[in-house]
């Protein structure tokens, strides 16, 4: 299409902030702009920058008027410098000023996370000591006092710590203890169909690599394996192969929050991450 002079300026500013939906409004098909324009929005921003730094050291050159050539290539570096600064502060200024902000849809879990966007929070550690464990489920316990809403439970993925044999005395009183106390955390917060705490302690294979029995690929390997359990991808078989599990309770969540073990979620913040 043929555009006046005006129009195609009236473009490039678009362009530059990158409101897509004006564009869209000024005859260019949504194709052509998301394939050819907004991908050089970036390389007009650099450009921008470049022509104004030019133009204040064109200026400063006028007003300075170097003598020597060391001087020439001093007062070039330093006003180009400068003025890539200035420029950078004002286009940037200017974009904010032009381009709306948009509110983000998002649910309102003020109160509660509904039926349908389950979701748990799941703790990968490894399970080195007794003491680890109850440190890790004193945290679990700790997060829900801080996230407490329906719909939102938690899943202490343990690691084995690695060893010379599939399996090690500390498993058996590892798996007793975490029983002992998630009966009391659930009789103590659970009041609906389902429990609130859970375990799952991944069972040793052999790494080839590692030379050493230790949980399948790790934390990634934990991850992937509570994936598949909360999916359904996994018969009782293979469950029973590869992890003893606290309860056999597992909820059909829609989403997971994972946290390490030095991370803290603050208050409501669980609520908030799934309402996004």
């Amino acid at each position: 299409c043929i555009m006046s002079p005006n129009e195609r300026c009236f473009i490039l500013l678009l362009l530059l902030v990158g409101n897509v939906e004006e564009l869209g409004k000024s005859g260019l098909s949504q194709k052509l702009l998301y394939k050819v324009f907004v991908p050089v929005r970036s390389l007009l921003f650099v450009l921008t920058l470049i022509a104004i730094a030019t133009i204040l050291t064109v200026l400063a050159f006028k007003v300075i008027q170097p003598g020597n050539t060391l001087f020439k290539i001093a007062t070039a570096i330093i006003s180009f410098a400068f003025g890539l600064e200035i420029a950078d502060k004002a286009v940037n200024y200017f974009i904010r000023k032009v381009v709306k902000p948009k509110i983000l849809p998002r649910f309102n879990f003020s109160k509660t996370v509904d039926e349908e966007n389950k979701t748990y929070i799941v703790m990968p550690t490894i399970i080195s000591s007794l003491d680890k464990l109850d440190k890790m489920l004193e945290k679990m316990e700790v997060t829900y006092l801080s996230n407490t809403s329906k719909n939102v439970y938690y899943m202490l993925l343990g690691d084995c710590v690695a060893a010379d044999t599939p399996t090690i005395k500390m498993d058996a009183d590892i798996v007793e203890y975490a029983k002992k106390r998630l009966d009391e955390l659930n009789a103590k917060y659970s009041d609906g169909e389902h429990v609130i705490f859970n375990f799952m302690y991944r069972k040793r294979v052999y790494s080839k690599g590692e030379g050493s029995y230790m949980g399948w690929e790790r934390k990634r390997g934990g991850l992937m394996q509570f994936n598949w359990l909360v999916l359904g991808k996994l018969s009782q078989e293979e469950i029973d192969k590869a992890m003893y599990l606290t309860y056999d309770d597992i909820v059909r969540c829609k989403y997971a929050i994972t946290i390490d073990e030095d991370t803290e979620l603050s208050l409501n913040s669980a609520k908030e991450l799934v309402s996004i």
